[in-house]
């Protein structure tokens, strides 16, 4: 007997479970800049690399799905897509290797496939998925820099009006990166991720796995 899994899953709800473990820490030490701020640091990384993550985790096994012609019947992930959306889908990902496309041009594609309404790339949720991409490839391709408190990265001015900076900092010096990287970040970073799947999945009348298991909704 075989089982399939769904890793996205578990990113979703580690990006969670690591924003909350930032709020525990920053409620604990307001103002206060001390050895607390390397763990602090740590979880809302963790919580934005999950989450973006998870972004193209849930899309990726949808197709792969399609490819593998799984969860087509029944209450299955697929089961609400017409017969040329999977057959799309699923070519569309056996002649990418395995969708080598930048990840929220899969969720458009895959709206595109199923003809369904396009997302607005002006407008949220779009926006916020956009951004955290931004922030997720600043983490990962990090590089030291000097910035004064007058310096604005790339994205910093979006991102500010996305979430609170951190608490253990007083609200003057340069914003990134240990103001930007606080628990306000955490939480944007999982609640956007999941606002932007979500409104795909209601366009194409979907119920992920991701949707079952961590919130508990049901077909």
């Amino acid at each position: 007997m075989s089982s399939r899994s769904y890793m996205s899953t578990w990113m979703l709800r580690s990006s969670m479970r690591s924003a909350d473990e930032a709020t525990a820490i920053e409620n604990q030490h307001v103002g206060v800049w001390g050895e607390h701020a390397l763990p602090l640091m740590e979880t809302v990384v963790s919580s934005v690399i999950n989450a973006s993550a998870f972004l193209e985790a849930m899309v990726n096994e949808l197709y792969a799905d399609a490819s593998d012609q799984h969860g087509l019947t029944s209450d299955g992930y697929l089961s609400p897509l017409d017969s040329n959306t999977v057959r799309l889908m699923a070519d569309w990902w056996n002649v990418t290797n395995e969708g080598r496309h930048n990840v929220l041009g899969k969720y458009e594609l895959l709206l595109s496939f199923a003809g369904a309404n396009p997302l607005d790339r002006g407008a949220e949720p779009f926006q916020s998925a956009k951004l955290l991409t931004l922030l997720r490839n600043r983490i990962v391709h990090f590089r030291p820099e000097d910035i004064g408190a007058d310096t604005v990265v790339s994205g910093e001015r979006a991102l500010k009006r996305m979430f609170l900076p951190s608490q253990l900092l007083p609200d003057k010096g340069p914003w990134w990166p240990n103001r930007a990287l606080g628990a306000g970040c955490a939480h944007w970073a999982h609640s956007s991720a999941a606002a932007f799947a979500d409104e795909v999945s209601a366009r194409l009348g979907l119920m992920p796995n991701y949707q079952r298991v961590i919130f508990g909704r049901r077909p």
